[in-house]
């Protein structure tokens, strides 16, 4: 078994996963932020205070992700010509969803509505690093 040797470039990576880091760009978080608004047809408060709700919780979501998965998993969001299975994104959401759900919190929120809007937004993000998939297309289902 070959050994791996730890070079500066991936030391740096594993320094970056100790600190806040957004992956997604603001239009990524706002086209995120509008797909969610659409599922959830009872607003709050009103439509575009929901999208500041929403978009809060896409950078929290954002964050979490960054520090669970491998940085190159996680990095194929922004790469549609790269990308996991449609099975392994399957399993890689059943995984984080529920780690997520009670790592983020959400005061204004019962927990079914906690749950439905974390596992709405991670389903999206999740299926943007399936191959041929990318948020900023709108090729996310």
């Amino acid at each position: 078994m070959p050994l791996l040797t730890l070079t500066m470039e991936l030391l740096k990576k594993g320094k970056i996963m100790n600190t806040f880091v957004d992956v997604l760009s603001e239009q990524e978080i706002a086209i995120l932020a509008h797909r969610v608004s659409k599922v959830i047809d009872q607003p709050f408060i009103d439509k575009e205070r929901d999208l500041l709700i929403f978009t809060k919780i896409i950078k929290g979501i954002d964050r979490e992700l960054y520090q669970l998965l491998p940085y190159d998993y996680y990095m194929l969001v922004k790469d549609e010509t790269e990308g996991v299975s449609r099975e392994i994104a399957e399993e890689i959401e059943r995984r984080v969803i529920p780690i997520i759900i009670n790592e983020i919190n959400i005061p204004i929120l019962n927990e079914r509505q906690k749950e439905k809007i974390i596992g709405i937004i991670i389903g999206l993000i999740v299926n943007a690093m399936v191959k041929g998939f990318k948020i900023e297309t709108g090729q996310v289902a």
